[in-house]
């Protein structure tokens, strides 16, 4: 993977980072209209950036680390200002269990200093499952609740995924090397 950090892709997901902080605030003063278009623009641009890294072979570590941190920083933005301003339940916030695991995996890998954390197809379904409930809730959609139960059972299920994941990865962490064992046999 390129070592190169300045990306189109990745100037886009600076960018989302940036809206994700416009939205916020706009969130925050009940700029309901603004607030959507700024969650699509957002939404927009994660696919885009994605796209680009794929068509153009940008892919960056600095990328793959970022990409997903700007999905959780916006979901963490959105959910802060829907409790204060438009009356999410404080349950709901089971959505981002998903995404402490996954941050304290990333770390674990991190730390590792071994392979990307990936996402697996649930994870990319509960991100999708989020921003839906996001909009759900901006939207006041009769059915907001429903989607919200949703999100959080595909939340939690994912967790439970990347909680099994990172367990694998501390046990092969401690566990002795073929060489050890043979050493410690004899």
């Amino acid at each position: 993977m390129p070592n190169v950090t300045f990306t189109l892709p990745n100037l886009f997901t600076l960018i989302r980072f940036l809206l994700s902080t416009l939205m916020f605030f706009l969130m925050l003063k009940h700029e309901t209209f603004l607030s959507l278009m700024l969650l699509i623009i957002v939404g927009l641009t994660d696919l885009i950036d994605g796209y680009l890294a794929r068509a153009l072979n940008q892919k960056s570590s600095l990328g793959e680390m970022l990409d997903p941190m700007a999905d959780k920083f916006m979901v963490l933005l959105a959910l802060i200002a829907l409790i204060r301003v438009y009356h999410f339940p404080i349950y709901g916030l089971l959505i981002i269990s998903r995404d402490i695991i996954s941050v304290m995996g990333s770390i674990l890998i991190f730390v590792k200093k071994s392979a990307n954390w990936k996402p697996n197809q649930l994870g990319k379904l509960t991100t999708f499952l989020q921003v839906l409930t996001l909009i759900s809730y901006l939207t006041n959609f009769p059915y907001k609740n429903i989607i919200l139960i949703i999100t959080i059972i595909s939340s939690i299920l994912a967790a439970g995924i990347y909680f099994v994941r990172g367990l694998k990865i501390i046990s092969t962490s401690y566990a002795p090397s073929q060489k050890q064992r043979e050493q410690s046999s004899q």
